[in-house]
């Protein structure tokens, strides 16, 4: 796609773009949650594959002022054909149309590939941006609350925090020797999903054992050192798996127990060993991410000193495969 909005030329990415789109997309986030280029380049490793649309808009003086995007999410694809996707202007250059010519193109683009829905995200501080979207026929599915803790702020309480007796504690690399990766992958997926059964909130279906593996446990953001398995007389009770978010940031992807060992201090053992694990690390700012509705983790997370940031909104919009609704 190549055209010109207000002085802004819209036209393909190109490779040289990258750092300054990373640039872009940090605009309006709070520090924790701010890409690292090597971060990035990770994430796009699970998440670009041939088909994936990226146009940027560039300003007079060459630079990228707006960003629109569409992909099939990698180890997130959907089976139904939905694709991902993102539209950024940078707020100096918002209500000239270039967002909307960019969204315009992207919903083409998607409906010509035959997708049934589009989900994307927007920051529940931004509630201009927020607005926009709904005017266009995107509806919010579900609110996912981040909160975030400087490790070495760690509180007495959790420094203190032991598993409960008969549950042992193990880092993924030594369960995975002592039991056989395939074998401890499946062991984990299968406990994942009964977990992800219970939890409230995010709509969306869970991993696949391979999707698991891929993304959760083999991706480029994984961090097995800092991940942990629960055990009970050798059997898996309670996991928390952690990504790496640059050098000094980590964040966790998922804790979940087994229904019989809820509330019985198992995901407090496991988050509270995997601080102190990261910090010996140098990991120095820790990220979680839960909806509203999960009042227990929620609890959890505010016992062991994480601070809230603002919402991210999850989107949808729907497509009827005709012309614009």
């Amino acid at each position: 796609m190549t055209a010109e909005i207000g002085g802004v030329r819209i036209r393909p990415s190109r490779p040289e773009d990258f750092e300054a789109l990373v640039a872009l997309r940090n605009v309006g986030l709070h520090p924790v949650r701010q890409w690292t280029v090597e971060h990035r380049r990770h994430w796009e490793a699970t998440t670009r594959d041939p088909n994936t649309l990226l146009e940027i808009g560039e300003d007079p003086d060459g630079r990228i002022v707006a960003l629109g995007e569409l992909d099939a999410g990698g180890s997130f694809r959907q089976s139904d054909g939905t694709l991902f996707t993102n539209v950024r202007v940078a707020p100096s250059h918002r209500r000239l149309g270039i967002g909307t010519v960019l969204a315009d193109h992207i919903e083409r683009v998607a409906r010509e590939r035959g997708a049934p829905r589009l989900l994307g995200t927007v920051p529940e501080g931004e509630p201009e941006v927020l607005a926009w979207v709904r005017r266009r026929g995107w509806q919010e599915r579900w609110r996912q609350y981040e909160s975030y803790i400087h490790i070495s702020d760690l509180m007495r309480d959790v420094l203190g925090v032991v598993a409960p007796r008969g549950v042992e504690i193990l880092e993924l690399p030594a369960y995975f020797a002592r039991v056989g990766r395939d074998d401890g992958i499946r062991q984990l997926h299968d406990m994942y999903q009964r977990s992800v059964t219970d939890t409230p909130g995010n709509p969306e279906p869970p991993f696949s054992v391979q999707g698991f593996r891929d993304q959760l446990i083999e991706g480029p953001l994984a961090a097995p050192d800092l991940s942990l398995v629960a055990l009970v007389e050798g059997a898996p009770v309670g996991i928390t798996i952690n990504f790496r978010r640059g050098p000094a940031r980590a964040h966790t992807a998922f804790t979940g127990t087994e229904r019989e060992w809820r509330r019985r201090g198992v995901a407090r053992a496991l988050k509270a060993a995997a601080m102190l694990k990261a910090r010996a690390a140098g990991v120095r700012v820790m990220l979680t991410a839960n909806d509203r509705t999960n009042v227990p983790m929620l609890r959890l997370n505010q016992w062991m000193g994480y601070a809230p940031l603002p919402a991210i909104v999850h989107i949808e919009r729907v497509l009827t495969g005709g012309a614009a609704d």
